[in-house]
């Protein structure tokens, strides 16, 4: 499975790259207070990598509070814009995700 960090470096379509590659960095060090902010600046400017880092956060707990319904959301947002921008392997990954988690919800 990818890591957060290869996943957010293979696809990233910078906003301000430099400002995706701090936060991303931030978030895979652990350093989620330093992370978040960034990552929902960005994910509420369409940026899909951080969409796609916040719904990993939110599924994993890590640096906020375990939300399946906010992890799908984030999940969800970033696959439409893998699609619209071609990007069909992320895309795959995060409706695979939103699949998963929606799964796991209905047991």
């Amino acid at each position: 499975m990818l890591t957060a960090m290869a996943l957010a470096v293979t696809f990233t379509f910078p906003v301000k790259a430099s400002d995706l590659e701090e936060a991303a960095r931030a978030f895979n060090s652990g350093e989620y207070k330093a992370a978040m902010p960034q990552l929902d600046e960005l994910a509420l400017r369409d940026n899909a990598d951080a969409q796609y880092l916040l719904g990993h956060a939110y599924e994993h707990g890590k640096g906020v509070r375990a939300s399946t319904s906010t992890a799908i959301k984030w999940y969800s947002k970033a696959a439409k814009i893998y699609e619209v921008k071609g990007i069909g392997i992320a895309a795959k990954h995060c409706n695979d995700a939103v699949s998963r988690l929606q799964a796991s919800n209905t047991h």
